[in-house]
């Protein structure tokens, strides 16, 4: 049996394991001639334990760790091949070691020096052989062109004492010789990342749309400037000089924004420029064709014959619905049928084929104090003032539909919501609504002033109340509150009860008739704002609760038991929806109301699994789908117009036809009612200018955000290196979305069309 050993043969198709203890190579070895041809490899170099000659056998080539270093090497060639470019064109002068690209160019270079040496000891194969003798691999690796190669590139030419008009860089060309390694780097990132097929086919693809747009900036660049100002298609010859960052940057937009469309630029003036551009839009339109390709492709791998299998299940139903069968025997039916066919069964079944009370004041006190701050007669007050105050705050309850005071009444109390719900009335409609940690009344604490509006529960509600009575003795002993508490409530009320000016009779009852409506359509947009999150945080709140008790599918069983689900469930993705619906927003001031509501937005995560459960109980046909791709796609727009209108908050807006929206819908907040426009014009909140303003912003970042999604209308390049910044990244996510639609779009028109041909045949 040991003499058979040495004539065995790798049969192709066949994976052999290329590792085995150290005991038994030694007896391989002790049957076979010296200098074995075939032996078996430890992972790194290292002595074979228990042997007294200390032979050191190579490493493996297939080892993890040999792998992972591959994709360092990766990571450096690509560099160097970026970096070489980019020092030649942006810094043409700069001193090599005045250059913090050159720096990081050389630190790769000695990790590619250290590669020399791991190739002197790494193992190879022969005729399907593992060889591991250390001499052989440095034999056949110093006799190779690989080795050629990396002595040429490894050498620093750019310390050589030579003088050239151009950057010393340009000598270290030589290094770009190892271009030739990319395939075989790229082969081990495939064989890690083979169970992220799709990351990585957009990732390789991701990356290589960014060198193709690097490369293209280094040579836009290398035309120069409009020095003579009579070609713009050449960039303006700045008034300072411009920094390598700023050249880049307004390099890469004109670069990508040609190659997708997204910016057209100026006529080329001379055949050099022409040829160059023609170029770049053909490398553009292959590169759009190249990307819908892969996204084409994706979808084919993901093709499991579910437009047939609807198809079926669709005509199932029709017949069952023709010979007028129950709906409780027809429910069974389809189920089984979408199981049997759509369910994770399928993928088993195809997979298969191929493979076999004073505590009581302490606890109100922590709760409240901080709400009792944020009252404005209150907020300049020192803490102890306020811990007082809380203390003798009275917990009431009142039932819905409740008259908690009325217009015009003299009151003694003022009011803290702890939950529910209140409805502020004025004269003639409902102003707005009160919930949790909204206070009213505050001012009848100090003043004899009557109560400006009716307050009416709106639902049972639970209130924290304070009187003055209580607060007088609170001021007794805390005198230097008494003037911070009275400077603010003068303030308020010169505030709030400035006199107007007399007006004629019908001009009084038309501007009381305005302000009304001006209070009721704000109340209205308070109201459903506040109606629409709370909704959405009952939503939130019922799902955290329903994915305790949800069932789910594990191994091809469908697994029911609450515990199992409680702990799937506590396991997985628990601690990211509790941080999701945390009610932050109870933590902040009223101001900070949206800000805080952000955290929210980590949903969003969640919503392919939550389409495809809401997909498994109501089946979206084709057209359907493609509705709702349209939805999808304006919500797409509608956010890239807010971050692109977020932009003016560091930048500002722009004095012309700029990239930002311009300084004639600019606005400015005074305080809570007024705002500074264009031509220091004031706005109070309600006016019709300003509501108009406030629609033109949104309608120009809006065309901005179809713009860059859609490559239709006309482009404005940007002006500061933030504006770049911020370009580039909206030019690329709307190229890759763009390439979704188009991939989604052809995949709902054809599985339209198949489901069709499928119920016909």
């Amino acid at each position: 049996m040991p003499s058979s050993l040495g004539s065995l043969k790798t049969v192709p198709g066949v994976v052999t394991s290329a590792r085995c203890d150290p005991p038994a190579c030694r007896s391989v070895e002790s049957v076979r001639p010296p200098n074995p041809t075939r032996v078996k490899l430890d992972p790194g170099p290292s002595a074979t334990p228990g042997d007294s000659s200390n032979v050191h056998h190579a490493r493996d080539p297939q080892a993890p760790s040999l792998k992972v270093w591959h994709h360092v090497l990766l990571a450096g060639v690509v560099y160097e091949c970026a970096a070489i470019p980019f020092i030649l064109t942006f810094q043409p002068s700069l001193p090599l070691q005045e250059s913090p690209a050159v720096g990081v160019f050389y630190a790769w270079e000695l990790l590619f020096l250290l590669d020399i040496y791991v190739k002197l000891t790494t193992g190879f194969y022969q005729d399907g052989n593992l060889i591991c003798d250390p001499q052989k691999s440095r034999k056949k690796y110093l006799t190779s062109t690989e080795f050629l190669v990396d002595a040429l590139a490894i050498v620093p030419y750019a310390t050589l004492p030579v003088q050239l008009s151009l950057s010393k860089i340009v000598l270290e060309l030589p290094k770009l010789l190892r271009a030739h390694s990319i395939p075989r780097y790229l082969s081990d990132v495939d064989d890690v990342f083979v169970r992220h097929f799709e990351f990585l086919k957009l990732g390789k693809l991701l990356v290589g749309v960014v060198l193709l747009s690097h490369f293209i900036a280094c040579m836009r660049f290398s035309f120069g400037y409009d020095e003579h100002h009579n070609n713009h298609w050449l960039p303006q010859l700045p008034a300072d000089q411009a920094t390598a960052h700023s050249q880049y940057l307004m390099s890469m937009f004109w670069a990508f924004g040609l190659l997708t469309g997204l910016f057209e630029g100026e006529l080329p003036h001379t055949v050099n420029e022409f040829l160059f551009t023609i170029l770049v839009a053909l490398c553009g339109f292959s590169m759009f064709t190249y990307l819908c390709a892969t996204f084409f492709m994706l979808s084919s791998c993901e093709a499991t014959h579910a437009e047939a299998s609807e198809a079926r299940i669709t005509q199932i139903k029709h017949i069952l619905t023709f010979h007028r069968v129950p709906e409780e025997v027809r429910e069974p039916i389809v189920e089984y049928l979408r199981n049997y066919y759509a369910g994770a069964d399928t993928s088993d079944r195809e997979v298969m084929k191929l493979l076999c009370p004073p505590i009581g004041k302490d606890v109100q006190v922590e709760l409240m104090k901080d709400v009792v701050a944020t009252i404005p007669v209150f907020a300049s007050c020192d803490p102890q003032f306020i811990v007082a105050l809380t203390a003798l705050l009275e917990r009431i309850s009142l039932p819905a539909q409740c008259k908690l005071f009325g217009l015009g009444d003299f009151g003694d109390a003022m009011y803290i919501i702890h939950s529910g719900v209140l409805d502020v009335i004025g004269s003639k409609a409902k102003i707005r609504e009160l919930r949790k940690n909204d206070f009213v009344g505050e001012l009848s604490l100090f003043s004899s002033h009557p109560r400006s509006a009716t307050v009416v529960t709106a639902t049972y509600c639970v209130l924290y109340q304070l009187s003055r009575f209580h607060t007088e003795l609170v001021l007794e002993s805390h005198p230097s509150a008494a003037g911070k508490i009275r400077s603010a409530v003068a303030a308020i009320i010169e505030k709030t009860l400035i006199p107007q000016p007399p007006e004629p009779k019908t001009a009084s009852i038309k501007r009381r008739m305005s302000n009304s409506w001006i209070e009721l359509r704000q109340g209205n947009a308070d109201w459903l704002v506040y109606l629409l999150s709370g909704l959405a945080d009952a939503i939130l709140w019922v799902d955290l609760y329903t994915n305790f008790n949800w069932s789910y599918t594990h191994a091809s069983e469908k697994i029911r038991d609450p515990t199992k689900s409680a702990t799937r469930y506590l396991r997985g993705a628990f601690v990211l929806d509790l941080l999701c619906v945390l009610p932050y927003d109870t933590l902040v001031p009223a101001t900070q109301y949206s800000v805080a509501r952000i955290p929210r937005l980590l949903r969003v995560w969640r919503i392919h699994g939550h389409f495809h459960e809401v997909d498994t109980v109501y089946p979206l046909r084709s057209k359907q789908r493609l509705m709702l791709y349209g939805v999808l796609l304006f919500l797409l727009i509608h956010i890239e117009a807010c971050l692109f209108f977020c932009v003016t908050v560091w930048e500002g807006f722009s004095s012309g036809e700029g990239w930002l929206p311009s300084n004639d819908v600019e606005l400015r907040r005074i305080d809570d009612t007024h705002f500074a426009g264009h031509g220091n014009a004031t706005y109070t909140l309600g006016e019709p200018a300003l509501e108009r303003i406030a629609t033109m912003q949104y309608l120009r970042s809006f065309y901005y955000a179809t713009h860059v999604l859609t490559a239709l209308g006309k482009g404005v390049e940007p002006e500061s290196d933030a504006q770049y910044v911020v370009a580039l990244m909206f030019m690329f996510s709307g190229f890759f979305i763009t390439a979704i639609v188009v991939d989604n779009v052809q995949k709902r028109f054809t599985a339209s069309a198949h489901e069709e041909k499928e119920f016909f045949a």
